[in-house]
């Protein structure tokens, strides 16, 4: 499907949030379900919820778990929950192509395919819910947040779906740089800022003995993540410079990055085996005290890796800034995601109960919901205390900080899975989960470091593309990924010389037409300037 004309685009959001507006019915919205939000509802319904889980040794299903219930209860609206096979690829385009779609579906809805699936009737137009009064949670938060909307819109300048939206900005980025803080004490060295002090810090290890100073999976997607990139000024795949769309690995900063990559494998200093990202083998060399640094996630990286050392190992991993070009630079790239998430929640537009649905989803917006969704039962999974500012948030009880209460070999986060549905909620994730499952000084550091950026001056909105862009931009991009790859490893591992391959690598991404990928995320990124201007 082709992405509306602009006129067409602004004429069809125009149309659809008069409607939401009116008085009577709404797209068939009655007027009975217009509310103030508040729950629970008194209904015999009960609503088919899809969305994925992974089964843990103690749940099967999310029925299995005390959050169904707690939803249940607050909504007045009983669930039954289904779940696509884990890991199949063909489960969402067999749900949309079918008859029988459940009253909700909750998934990543970000595809040029999204306005289709309501054109052709798979799905339900929300823009008359949350503009007719069904969803006020949602639309008050849409109203106080414009930038909300924008990420939200569909092409088709409709509601399609209710997004996972992140409550604050420290939840973005959660991957960034860990390195030995035990080393750095016995080699009486600081915390390395710049590109420089890292190098200095990385030698230093390797003259102490450490066998792997350094383990980085390099290749296309490290740099589309901004590892050690932010240096030299660029980060790999598609960002903003201005208003002006780039690519990474065409820019002029790429060639130093990669010379300076080369430069650290040559003296020993970075992981001679970084081509393979193995988990087994990474973890391996990390918690065997093999490796000086490395770049991980908070939780399942610096979080995993510092409860896997014993304390008479005498390892200590901590956080490490972004590193910078000069001393006192602020950081401009890394790993982040957007506050709006493609994940979230929709209306099957065959559901017999549609109103009912809109409301449920519109309950994990509200205050109790949030909380619902985040943290499970006030009592059971959570109490209300004070923080250090005097503010009233909700803390985890026992039942999920205690190791010995939530079972042996259970995480947090495992724990949580049983009261709450914070992973992907169809609400607003709070800080509060995030501050609490990673509560050591070292991960909050780390939070601290990974968020203090000037990403949003950089990054690329989730922009739309139409079938046809999208096509072309899937059919490109396959080689190119492939070239950037395969050639990466061939540069900094000497294979081919340095200079005539790096010439040829800005060579061949020309003949590999980027510039008309490039064009077509420009292009992208201009529609969605005029959303709702």
């Amino acid at each position: 499907m082709k992405l509306l004309k602009k006129g067409v685009c602004i004429a069809l959001a125009a149309a659809l949030l008069s409607a939401g507006s009116g008085c009577g019915k709404v797209n068939n919205v009655s007027e009975e379900f217009k509310t103030d939000g508040k729950y629970p509802m008194n209904t015999d319904v009960t609503l088919r919820v899809w969305c994925s889980f992974t089964p843990t040794n103690q749940l099967t299903s999310m029925n299995d778990t005390e959050f169904k219930k707690y939803l249940e209860e607050a909504t007045g609206v009983k669930i039954k929950f289904e779940h696509p096979p884990v890991g199949s690829a063909d489960a969402f385009r067999l749900l949309m192509a079918s008859d029988d779609i459940p009253d909700i579906v909750i998934t990543h809805w970000r595809s040029s395919a999204i306005d289709e699936y309501v054109d052709t009737g798979a799905i339900e137009d929300m823009t008359p819910y949350i503009e007719g009064g069904v969803m006020p949670n949602l639309k008050k938060i849409m109203d106080e947040h414009e930038d909300y909307k924008k990420m939200t819109l569909s092409p088709g300048g409709r509601y399609v779906y209710a997004p996972m939206i992140l409550g604050d900005d420290i939840l973005r980025s959660y991957r960034s740089y860990c390195i030995r803080k035990d080393l750095l004490e016995k080699a009486g060295l600081e915390s390395p800022e710049t590109i420089d002090e890292w190098e200095n810090v990385l030698l230093t290890f390797k003259n102490m003995g450490v066998k792997i100073p350094l383990t980085l999976s390099l290749g296309y997607n490290a740099a589309a993540e901004g590892q050690f990139t932010n240096p030299f000024g660029f980060m790999g795949d598609f960002y903003r410079d201005g208003e002006t769309v780039k690519f990474g690995f065409k820019e002029d900063g790429y060639k130093d990055y990669v010379a300076r990559m080369k430069k650290w494998y040559e003296m020993g200093i970075l992981d001679n085996n970084f081509m393979d990202a193995s988990t087994t083998r990474i973890s391996q060399i990390i918690t065997s005290g093999d490796c000086g640094a490395f770049y991980a996630n908070v939780g399942g990286g610096l979080g995993t890796y510092s409860n896997a050392v014993s304390k008479e190992s005498g390892i200590e991993f901590d956080a490490a800034k972004i590193p910078v070009l000069n001393k006192g630079d602020k950081p401009q790239f890394n790993q982040t995601q957007y506050r709006v998430h493609g994940v979230g929640a929709t209306i099957s537009a065959n559901s017999k109960y549609k109103e009912i649905a809109a409301r449920v989803i519109d309950y994990g917006y509200s205050e109790e919901g949030q909380r619902l969704w985040n943290f499970g039962k006030e009592g059971v999974s959570y109490t209300m205390e004070k923080d250090e500012n005097g503010d009233l948030y909700p803390k985890y009880t026992e039942l999920i900080t205690d190791p010995e209460k939530r079972g042996n070999g259970v995480s947090m986060s495992q724990a949580l899975i049983k009261y709450a549905c914070v992973g992907n909620p169809v609400s607003v994730q709070s800080k509060y989960y995030l501050l609490q499952v990673n509560n050591t000084p070292a991960q909050r550091k780390f939070l601290e470091y990974a968020n203090g950026t000037d990403i949003d001056d950089h990054i690329l909105p989730p922009v739309f593309l139409s079938e046809d862009e999208e096509k072309k931009v899937n059919d490109l991009m396959s080689p190119i990924r492939t070239y950037v790859d395969e050639t990466m490893v061939k540069l900094i591992a000497g294979k081919i010389d340095f200079e005539k391959g790096i010439k040829e690598h800005y060579e061949t991404l020309d003949k590999l037409k980027i510039d008309e990928v490039i064009k077509i995320y420009q292009d992208a990124y201009d529609r969605y300037k005029k959303i709702n201007e």
